[in-house]
């Protein structure tokens, strides 16, 4: 029998080289893997290719002189997908998989796929992506920070000397101690820090009016771990009243308001000192005028 070398490589459309498996079907059964040279008889050969992620392929090869060189090309049926997430270290779940960004995904067959990404602070989310078989994929997934409730958000009006009692939303993260900060501002962006509190492992805090400046305030707590600000939550308001003003009701007699005189610094000193009448307090009780 007259024999003749059969050289046989494989590559993928972009003519990139592949180790596939080789099996020769007929007239018998012999396992290769290409690239491969064998020394066959002339003949017919059925060749069958299987590759993962690429489609099988059988050829008939005739080996009719010494030298025959055969270059099969696969079809690419499958696709990898590059995840990276802005922060990194979210998780990305596909189906029963879960992997850190930045990942990959191989051997996808899917045309359309849904991931699940996950991190503490930032909001779920369930991305959907196209796939275009036989082609890899790169995807950037931006998250978006999620912040956590306050309690009495409204713009409470709150008096002089008067106890203030904040509270939030205890936040949940896996492995991490999270502990807060409560911050208050007189501007929303809080580009102007009037105050901050200590850090606290408790979701909430007292504090009494007195030491706090009249005004319009607005308030919100920073969850942290090992001190790092990791996320805020939303942002509430207040108002601490200036302190009353007081009048004190001088009375000539029991039916005649004489004067009154605010309770500052100064008392009328319209006769050296001395009122010019004698006055008393009505029932020995200052009367409020108002405020």
């Amino acid at each position: 029998f007259l024999k003749g070398k059969l050289i046989v490589k494989s590559e993928d459309r972009n003519d990139h080289e592949l180790n596939v498996e080789t099996q020769i079907l007929s007239p018998f059964k012999k396992n290769y893997r290409t690239p491969f040279t064998a020394e066959l008889n002339y003949g017919e050969y059925t060749l069958h290719f299987s590759k993962k992620c690429y489609k099988d392929s059988t050829f008939k090869i005739k080996i009719d002189k010494p030298k025959t060189t055969v270059n099969i090309v696969l079809k690419k049926i499958c696709t990898k997908l590059r995840i990276e997430t802005d922060p990194y270290g979210a998780m990305v779940s596909l189906g029963d998989t879960t992997k850190i960004s930045p990942c990959e995904f191989d051997s996808l067959r899917e045309k359309k796929i849904t991931l699940n990404v996950k991190k503490c602070f930032y909001k779920d989310l369930n991305y959907a992506i196209n796939l275009i078989p036989g082609r890899d994929t790169s995807k950037k997934i931006r998250l978006v920070k999620k912040g956590f409730d306050i309690h009495n958000m409204a713009d409470r009006k709150i008096d002089y000397q008067q106890d203030i009692y904040f509270k939030w939303d205890k936040v949940k993260c896996e492995n991490q101690k999270i502990q807060y900060k409560l911050e208050f501002s007189s501007t929303y962006d809080f580009s102007n820090l009037y105050w901050h509190s200590p850090i606290t492992s408790k979701n909430h805090l007292s504090l009494n009016s007195a030491k706090i400046e009249p005004g319009k305030y607005f308030w919100r707590v920073v969850a942290l771990s090992n001190n790092d600000s990791l996320v805020s939550s939303e942002i509430g308001m207040f108002t601490i009243l200036p302190l009353k003003s007081v009048y004190f009701v001088f009375r000539k007699s029991l039916d005649f308001v004489y004067h009154h005189v605010k309770i500052n610094n100064d008392i009328p000193d319209n006769n050296n000192g001395k009122f010019p009448y004698e006055s008393y307090l009505e029932i020995g009780i200052p009367k409020i005028f108002g405020v």
